[in-house]
C-alpha cells in the first residue's frame, strides 16, 4: 500500500484544499470593570453620555460589535479577483512543492490509529492557466527515470477569502481508482489532504513552494572549498 500511495502522491500533488479560517468580527475596546459598573449605575448608553458631557469620546461606530466581516486595514487596498489570480498563477507557474506527506494505517478512514511516518515529495508546476470560471488546467511535470514530461490536469479552483484551494471530486486515477483531495496554497506554503473512500484510506501533506531556483540552489552541490590536511596552516 505504500508504494500505491507513492504512485497516488504523484498524481496528486496538485490536488490539495485547506479549510479557511473564517475573518473575525470586529470587537469594541474592552472596557474596564470599574468604568461597566459606572455606566450601568447611571443608566446612560454610549450617546446619552457623550450628550451629557461632550468632552467624553464616544465608541466609533466602526469599532462597535458587528455581524459582518472584517475589511484589511485602512490603508491596505483589497486586492480584486483578477489580482489574486494573477498572484496565484506566478506563484505556481515553474513552481517547486517540497515537503512531505503522510498516509492512514490498519483501518483506513475511519480508524483511530496514528499516520505513518512522514515521507518526503518534490514535485514541478511547469504551469498553471485559467480556463473559465472556477476551471483551471494545471500543467504537471512528471519525471522518473527517463521520463520529463507535462501532463496537463483540469481542477477546479475556488476561493477562500484570498486563499486559493485546489479541489477534486472522484478524480479517476488509471490504475489506483478514483480520489478526492483539498489543497490551500498560501503565503508560499500548501497543505492539504487526499483520500479514497472506494479503497478506505488516504493521507496529508504539506510543505513549502520554492520557486525553480530556489530548488536547484537547494540540489547543487556547494563551491565552497573546505580545508583539506595538505592546506597550510595559518601563521600564528
Amino acid at each position: 500500500m505504500l508504494i500505491e500511495a507513492k504512485l497516488l502522491m504523484s498524481a496528486l500533488w496538485f490536488s490539495i484544499i485547506a479549510a479557511l479560517i473564517p475573518r473575525l468580527a470586529t470587537a469594541p475596546p474592552v472596557p474596564t470593570k470599574a468604568g461597566m459598573v459606572a455606566v450601568l449605575a447611571s443608566g446612560q448608553t454610549d450617546e446619552t453620555r457623550v450628550q451629557a458631557n461632550p468632552t467624553l469620546p464616544s465608541t466609533p461606530k466602526d469599532r462597535r460589535p458587528t455581524n459582518e466581516t472584517v475589511t484589511p486595514s485602512p490603508g491596505k487596498p483589497i486586492p480584486t479577483r483578477e489580482e489574486l489570480e494573477n498572484q496565484f498563477r506566478e506563484t505556481l507557474t515553474g513552481a517547486v512543492l517540497e515537503g512531505t506527506w503522510q498516509v492512514t494505517g490498519k483501518g483506513g478512514l475511519n480508524a483511530h490509529e496514528p499516520l505513518s511516518e512522514s515521507h518526503t515529495e518534490r514535485y514541478t508546476i511547469a504551469s498553471v492557466q485559467k480556463i473559465s470560471d472556477d476551471q483551471w488546467l494545471v500543467g504537471a511535470r512528471i519525471q522518473f527515470a527517463e521520463v520529463d514530461v507535462t501532463v496537463p490536469v483540469p481542477v477546479r479552483v475556488l476561493w477562500a477569502g484570498d486563499t486559493p484551494v485546489i479541489i477534486l471530486d472522484d478524480l479517476n486515477i488509471p490504475m489506483i481508482g478514483p480520489y478526492s483531495a483539498r489543497v490551500m496554497f498560501h503565503h508560499r506554503f500548501y497543505s492539504g489532504v487526499w483520500y479514497s473512500n472506494q479503497r478506505n484510506y488516504g493521507g496529508v501533506m504539506s510543505g513549502r513552494i520554492l520557486t525553480e531556483e530556489e530548488a536547484r540552489q537547494k540540489t547543487e552541490p556547494s563551491t565552497e572549498t573546505k580545508p583539506t590536511s595538505d592546506s597550510p596552516e595559518k601563521p600564528e
